[in-house]
């Protein structure tokens, strides 16, 4: 009986050590991540420094620590593949001036590859509200802009264009097929009333990106996220991912 109770007693002992250590450790991790937490003016600062960072960009700086850049494109990493960083091209915006996609890191970016004579490429750029351009006559009727398939697919009223998020459009042929240029991109831009106020970015590569690579992306869209990993592919004829079942559900996400 004697033996009994003191077994009795080392267990609640243990239990009670047990218990102790546990809410030791629940009280300095509770302390750790309230010393580490940002608080929201903090939040809203560094969003706001992505905001300015993006102006600067386009008005002909740069946010790059080194000041140099490296203008080659690593075709071992093209096209761009799933859940790894994305292949940090060069790019020049309509004005001619150069940014490199690293520069956008923050915002979550929705690419597109665009062939200037694809019915596809037009229709997605809003061909149907203001024309098809150039010397291209048809415009596919089952294709619409980016932001309308949003708003017809997201749920809880999210829309675009939003803050935290950017299109970028890199136009890569012509519609001779030649390497589009920053007169092709100008052009293109205006013609579809596409510009920053509505949260996008028309551009062409410093690179020339004509490729059997860049072939299987053109047109339709992928998804990165503010860290610069691929997370969507829903470009090129055979997607890995349906644009209104993955990636749209996910963009609303991202940024939440």
């Amino acid at each position: 009986m004697a033996e009994r109770k003191l077994i009795d007693k080392i267990i609640i002992m243990s239990m009670k050590i047990l218990f102790s250590m546990l809410f030791v450790l629940f009280f300095f991790s509770y302390m750790h991540l309230e010393a580490n937490k940002k608080p929201e003016k903090e939040i809203e600062s560094i969003l706001n420094s992505h905001r300015a960072g993006m102006k600067t960009i386009l008005a002909g700086g740069t946010l790059t620590k080194s000041g140099k850049s490296d203008t080659s494109v690593s075709m071992m990493q093209w096209p761009p593949k799933m859940n790894q960083s994305y292949p940090d091209i060069e790019l020049l915006d309509r004005e001619g001036r150069t940014f490199k996609l690293s520069d956008l890191k923050g915002y979550v970016i929705v690419m597109s590859y665009i062939d200037m004579s694809s019915p596809i490429s037009q229709a997605q750029a809003g061909a149907a509200l203001t024309g098809a351009y150039g010397i291209t006559s048809e415009i596919d009727k089952y294709t619409e802009p980016f932001s309308i398939t949003v708003q017809n697919n997201a749920e809880n009223n999210f829309s675009l264009p939003n803050d935290y998020i950017l299109e970028v459009h890199v136009l890569v042929y012509s519609q001779n097929g030649a390497q589009a240029t920053l007169e092709d991109a100008d052009k293109w831009a205006e013609h579809f009333d596409l510009d920053l106020s509505n949260g996008i970015i028309v551009a062409v590569p410093k690179d020339d990106l004509r490729s059997n690579g860049t072939q299987k992306i053109l047109t339709g869209y992928q998804l990165i996220d503010q860290h610069m990993m691929l997370r969507v592919d829903s470009a090129g004829k055979e997607p890995k991912h349906n644009l209104r079942m993955t990636l749209i559900p996910l963009l609303s996400k991202l940024v939440r």
